[in-house]
């Protein structure tokens, strides 16, 4: 189960300027925090509120840092994929705040805690070097980094041929047959090795009028052992699809390398891989190369 499988977790950074105007960089840990109705439990000054942001001090930032297991010596280390950029700030330096979430407005208010995201603000000039809306920033917190410098790489897809993807190793042949597309505007094949392994990835689009991938199969293999580490489905859905690879192998306006990567992310932990999917709400997973199902997981409080 999703409990079970998850080795470890990271969260997002979200760009304030897009929800409330703000100069500020938000990292929400709601996901990690259990909120109650009880008078000395409540983490917004009172039971209803009607402030979009609402900076949290005194005795509710000691209630926040002790519901979220942070102290005040641990660090928020803010790590952005693309550019291999890391900023770090101490937790007695960023702010303890409740922003109300993307789809609540003021005027609806007065509003209860259950409205409200609850994380760590800090200058968004911090990040002057990060990517637009702050993408593939993913931030870790406590007393030491684990990103690993470098550890991961936007993947550059090899295009090959479909008869190169090794579909006749496959355990799911009978899922894939069952579940693709059965009319089929475009099906192409790609790979990419890293760290020891070679990640092969077959799409198919059922029409090019809609910017969509509708049905992925990834297979990871141990170049070593030439053995099949990985064998994942993906299928379009309602709130999650394959997203298109990097470098136009998908569409054509689809260039840029910001979408999968692959390598090592934190200390301690082996080769993942992210980024094949894309979704409405919540967020995507670090997948290990070839530990099953196991995963790092990507706390987002899909609300922003």
């Amino acid at each position: 189960d999703y409990q079970a499988n998850m080795v470890a977790y990271v969260f997002n950074l979200v760009d304030l300027k897009d929800i409330h105007e703000k100069d500020l960089a938000f990292v929400p840990v709601t996901d990690v925090i259990q909120l109650s109705d009880h008078k000395d439990s409540l983490l917004t000054p009172a039971l209803h509120n009607s402030s979009d942001y609402i900076a949290l001090t005194g005795k509710l930032r000691a209630r926040f840092l002790k519901r979220s297991g942070y102290t005040e010596n641990d660090s928020i280390f803010v790590y952005n994929l693309e550019n291999d950029k890391l900023v770090r700030v101490a937790v007695k330096d960023a702010e303890v705040a409740a922003v109300l979430n993307a789809y609540s407005r003021t005027n609806d208010c007065p509003c209860d805690q259950y409205l409200y995201m609850f994380g760590f603000t800090m200058p968004r000039s911090l990040f002057a070097e990060f990517p637009e809306h702050f993408r593939n920033s993913f931030v870790d917190l406590g007393q030491q980094n684990r990103f690993v410098p470098g550890g991961m790489k936007a993947i550059h897809w090899e295009k090959i041929s479909n008869d190169q993807f090794p579909f006749s190793k496959s355990s799911r042949q009978a899922e894939v047959r069952a579940l693709r597309p059965q009319k089929v505007a475009k099906k192409y094949s790609a790979a990419y090795e890293i760290d020891g392994y070679k990640i092969f990835v077959q799409d198919y689009i059922e029409s090019l009028d809609v910017m969509q991938v509708d049905f992925r199969h990834v297979m990871i293999v141990d170049v070593k052992t030439n053995t099949i580490v990985k064998d994942m489905l993906m299928e379009s859905s309602e709130g999650v699809n394959p997203a298109p690879l990097n470098g136009g192998l998908s569409y054509d306006e689809w260039t840029d390398y910001g979408s999968q990567f692959a390598g090592q992310l934190l200390t301690g932990f082996s080769s993942v891989i992210f980024g094949f999917e894309n979704f409405s709400f919540g967020g995507d997973a670090f997948y290990f190369m070839a530990e099953d199902d196991k995963f790092i997981a990507f706390h987002t409080d899909s609300r922003h």
